[in-house]
């Protein structure tokens, strides 16, 4: 089961490279993820409702450092779950983190010490350390969609504040980051594989794509 590790890489600053793909040297933060050996988690005490069916076919809009649709950074657990229902499923890297896949794993929702840090909207094809998913329907700044390659998303909103690589991955990827939002695209197509919401450096705050 994919499960999101970009948490992991969040100080960017601090490091030149993350899992052997070459990176820029800025606070922004990558889109990547992979795979891992975490262990589903219960989700008993979440709605009766289906994750799949909680998540509106309409667009999500997508706010930089803010949301994907109704999901929101730091909702709590118990927010999530009566905003979107439960989760088609549920891991744990460990007692602090864990992440929670909606509508066919196209959307991806990171949780630490019970509170959302990250929400991941996926295009459904493989790259990177992405296996294909539904793709889930999601509409970012500038009219910016997941249908979108590396190219246009860069027409659109301008020259990003920092990218990378993940050369090493199983399909290569690279990556760009603007403040509270990024994208994944694979490295030989342009094609996207995902966007990523994470908070606003404050550094960055006044960078956001409106």
């Amino acid at each position: 089961m994919r499960v999101a590790w970009v948490l992991a890489c969040v100080a960017l600053s601090a490091c030149s490279k993350c899992d052997g793909g070459s990176t820029s040297t800025s606070t922004s933060t990558s889109t990547s993820t992979s795979t891992s050996t975490s262990t589903p988690t219960s989700v008993d005490d979440a709605s009766t409702d289906g994750g799949a069916s909680a998540i509106s076919t309409e667009p999500a809009i997508v706010v930089p450092g803010e949301s994907i649709g109704p999901v929101k950074l730091g909702m709590t657990r118990a927010e999530l779950l009566a905003a979107v229902g439960k989760p088609d499923s549920s891991t744990s890297r460990d007692a602090t983190h864990e992440y929670m896949q909606y509508a066919g794993g196209g959307l991806q929702v990171s949780l630490e010490a019970g509170k959302v840090k990250g929400i991941f909207a996926f295009s459904g094809i493989a790259g990177g350390y992405e296996k294909p998913t539904k793709r889930f329907n999601a509409r970012a700044p500038k009219g910016v969609t997941l249908d979108m390659t590396d190219d246009q998303v860069i027409a659109a909103l301008g020259k990003p504040d920092t990218h990378g690589e993940l050369s090493h991955a199983p399909i290569a990827s690279r990556w760009i980051a603007y403040a509270g939002i990024s994208f994944e695209f694979v490295k030989a197509s342009g094609k996207m594989i995902s966007i990523t919401v994470l908070p606003v450096p404050p550094a960055k705050a006044t960078t956001t794509p409106k």
